[in-house]
């Protein structure tokens, strides 16, 4: 979990296959808070690695069908932080919308 001000801003969990691959991977929430569609990635997360989250974790076991995850391996401290801000900054814009 990575926390900014306080606050769990991205939750990065094993994949399925986590002791052969060493990867861990992560929801995408878009700006309103919801899963994020694989066919829908927008512009901040072009360029990283953005997977599908069922093709890594088992639907049974809460995969999610054609939304979008980020997949790391737990030294990939970089994307895992920007990842983190992203996901805080549009936290932060919804929350401001609101107001």
């Amino acid at each position: 979990i990575v926390f900014i001000d306080g606050k769990p801003e991205a939750e990065f969990v094993a994949t399925d296959d986590y002791d052969y691959t060493g990867h861990l991977v992560a929801i995408i929430k878009t700006p309103e808070g919801k899963l994020m569609d694989i066919s829908r990635i927008r512009s901040e997360y072009i360029g990283l690695p953005v997977v599908e989250h069922a093709r890594h974790i088992n639907k049974s076991l809460g995969g999610k069908s054609g939304k979008a995850a980020l997949i790391v391996t737990a030294d990939d401290h970089k994307t895992i932080i920007k990842h983190a801000i992203i996901q805080s900054k549009w936290r932060k814009a919804k929350y401001l919308q609101k107001r």
